[in-house]
């Protein structure tokens, strides 16, 4: 999924989880493989509001070229720079792993 300049793009889940990505951001969502699901970043800026209820109680990663991040019913952000990722934590908790 990709946005372009002046562009947003949200994506809501079933369960009320809603995923904003930001202009110039490249989001590639690979098929969901259990309870476990991957986003991966390959630049850009995404805003997660995450429900606790998402994908059953599992978790979802973000992967970005520097740090991946678990995240479970917490609203985050993370920005890809491709030789940095920052992330930004507003409510709950997240593991971000180098």
């Amino acid at each position: 999924i990709k946005t372009e300049e002046d562009s947003e793009a949200v994506l809501g889940l079933a369960d009320r989880t809603a995923l904003t990505m930001l202009s110039k951001t490249i989001l590639l969502l690979p098929p969901y493989e259990g309870e476990i699901s991957n986003i991966r970043m390959v630049m850009g800026i995404i805003w997660i509001n995450m429900k606790k209820s998402m994908l059953n109680g599992g978790e979802l990663r973000l992967h970005g070229t520097q740090a991946v991040a678990g995240i479970r019913g917490t609203i985050v952000a993370m920005e890809e720079l491709g030789n940095e990722t920052r992330f930004w934590l507003l409510t709950g908790k997240v593991d971000v792993t180098s």
